[in-house]
């Protein structure tokens, strides 16, 4: 390399807002997340609850994964996280009921009230092991 020249920059991790379709915090049937990415690589993974993701997302708080405060729920058009009627911009939710369609069961699968053993666990349990 000549003199005087460095070379490429350093790269920067990234952060975004990760979904997971499995149960996760306050008994919700899905886990959001900050993700902390490195040259294609998830290095971090950090779990947030629902308020937080909305305030986030909406730019109201600071995130590492929302740096531009933007309400990215206006940017991608989600029309259930926006505010209704005249005169919205500046205007924010407290929730967002997309997050409701994610609670229900899907595709006729129940979903057995909390505390109440599946039958796939009940199973187990006669069988005196643990099944996960």
């Amino acid at each position: 390399m000549p003199f005087g020249r460095s070379g490429p920059p350093a790269a920067f991790a990234k952060y975004e807002f990760g979904v997971s379709l499995s149960p996760g915090q306050n008994n919700q049937l899905f886990t959001l997340y900050t993700v902390k990415e490195f040259e294609g690589e998830v290095i971090q993974v950090d779990p947030m609850t629902r308020e937080q993701f909305v305030l986030q997302a909406q730019g109201i708080v600071q995130s590492k994964a929302n740096t531009s405060g933007e309400n990215l729920f206006r940017r991608f058009e989600v029309q259930l996280c926006l505010p209704v009627g005249p005169d919205t911009v500046g205007r924010y939710l407290q929730d967002c009921p997309v997050f409701d369609n994610l609670e229900t069961p899907v595709l006729g699968l129940p979903v057995p009230p909390c505390g109440r053993p599946t039958s796939r666990q009940g199973l187990g349990r006669e069988a005196g092991s643990t099944v996960r």
